[in-house]
């Protein structure tokens, strides 16, 4: 058992660790990496279970032995097995892929859909430059067996989504097969809901518009690093979109951002018009 509280942390490699891994109110990073870098590995857990809680990681996590994670900011790549459970955490690129054969398919099929046009050539010799992946939550099914071999996701919300389980609806095969893609936003195949886990009953997600923004000073060790920008450089989905209704990520217990925008929201009426409150929070 390995528990890092209020840390920051560089890239972590557990590839020989066994058992369970917890992260409380941690940052992830390269540390060297500029802020909009997030695709440098910053968590391996091939093994040990992740118990995941006001966590940013501002890079890329593979975690393959399944866990849970609560009110976490994923401003890079995650990529996932076994039976995951997701509570209030903001994704910016999901990529979760059954154990076994059917995980090869289900991951070039996600990739191939979630790829966006490119954007317009401003000039004939100009090279097109790609626009940012749409919010989106898909479903790869294989061919073979027609059950879930993944799911993908961008920009969004996972108020509740539990993936892995129950194993009988997930693709067991032990030939590699092909996937197809749905789009669980425009699915309205009634069969197909029966056993999609973004559609099972409980599941709750809501899309951003795009990924994190954390303070631009963002080098280690300043005080504000991996610090989120207030709103509106962030949506509210990610400004108070944890469980106590403050923002996502390690800063949850020690910001009262959810509670800044509730009071200015209520000053808004009560105050007379032209009049203005400074704040000044004290614990």
């Amino acid at each position: 058992m390995i528990t890092l509280e209020r840390t920051i942390a560089a890239p972590l490699d557990f590839s020989r660790v066994e058992g369970t891994v917890t992260l409380e109110s941690c940052v992830l990073s390269p540390l060297h990496v500029p802020p909009d870098d997030m695709t440098r590995p910053v968590l391996y857990l091939p093994l040990a279970t992740a118990h995941i809680a006001r966590t940013t990681l501002m890079g890329a996590a593979e975690i393959s032995a399944g866990g849970d994670a609560l009110d976490s900011l994923f401003a890079g790549p995650l990529h996932c097995s076994g039976s995951m459970t997701f509570s209030n955490c903001y994704v910016t690129e999901l990529r979760y892929l059954v154990a076994g054969a059917g995980a090869a398919g289900a991951e070039a099929a996600l990739d191939a859909a979630s790829v966006p046009a490119p954007a317009p050539t401003p000039t004939p010799t100009a090279t097109p430059i790609p626009a940012p992946a749409p919010p989106s939550l898909m479903v790869a099914r294989c061919k073979s067996c027609g059950k879930t071999s993944g799911v993908g996701g961008s920009n969004v919300l996972l108020r509740h989504l539990v993936l892995g389980t129950p194993a009988a609806n997930y693709c067991s095969c032990t030939t590699p097969s092909d996937s197809t893609v749905t789009a669980c936003t425009t699915c309205t195949d009634p069969n197909c809901a029966l056993t999609c886990p973004v559609r099972a009953t409980g599941t709750s997600f809501q899309f951003g518009t795009a990924p994190p923004v954390f303070f631009p000073d963002n080098a280690y060790p300043l005080p504000d690093f991996a610090r989120l920008e207030p709103y509106p450089a962030n949506p509210r989905i990610i400004d108070t979109g944890a469980t106590n209704r403050d923002q996502l990520g390690a800063y949850n217990l020690a910001v009262p951002s959810g509670r800044r925008a509730e009071l200015a929201v209520a000053l808004e009426d009560a105050l007379l018009e032209g009049f203005t409150l400074d704040l000044n929070f004290e614990s």
